[in-house]
C-alpha cells in the first residue's frame, strides 16, 4: 500500500489485535501485538495541569504516537497502512479527534473503512 493514490499512509480500526494481520499498530493500552510488527501506544486519558499550560497545550498522546508511526513509515520500517486497536469508546475518540484535528496527521494520514 506504499503507493497508495494520494501518498498518504492508510489507517483503520479494527475490533481486536488477536486475529489482525498487519505491520504496523496504534495500541490503546497494554494488549498484545503479533511478533515482528510496529507498534505505538498511546492512552486516551490525559493527566492535565492548570488550564492553559504550555505542556497542556501539546498534541495528544495518541497524535504523538500517529507522529512516531509517520516517522517510521518514511524510514521504511512500515510498508502498508496502521492498524488502530482502540480498548475503549474514549480511545476511538482520541485518535478520529486526532485525524480530524490535527493538519500535520491530515496530510500524513486517509481513514479507511
Amino acid at each position: 500500500m506504499r503507493n497508495s493514490s494520494d501518498g498518504r499512509i492508510p489507517i483503520a480500526f479494527i475490533a481486536s489485535v488477536a486475529q489482525a494481520k498487519g505491520e504496523a499498530f496504534l495500541v490503546e493500552g497494554n494488549a498484545s501485538v503479533p511478533p515482528g510488527t510496529v507498534v505505538e501506544r498511546f492512552s486516551a486519558r490525559v493527566q492535565r495541569h492548570a488550564f492553559g499550560c504550555v505542556c497542556c497545550r501539546s498534541r495528544s498522546p495518541a497524535a504523538q504516537a500517529l507522529s512516531r508511526l509517520s516517522v517510521a513509515y518514511a524510514k521504511g520500517a512500515i510498508n502498508t497502512g496502521v492498524l488502530v486497536y482502540a480498548a475503549t469508546e474514549e480511545g476511538r475518540a482520541s485518535v478520529s479527534a486526532a485525524l480530524k484535528d490535527d493538519v500535520v496527521l491530515q496530510a500524513r494520514f486517509r481513514l479507511t473503512p
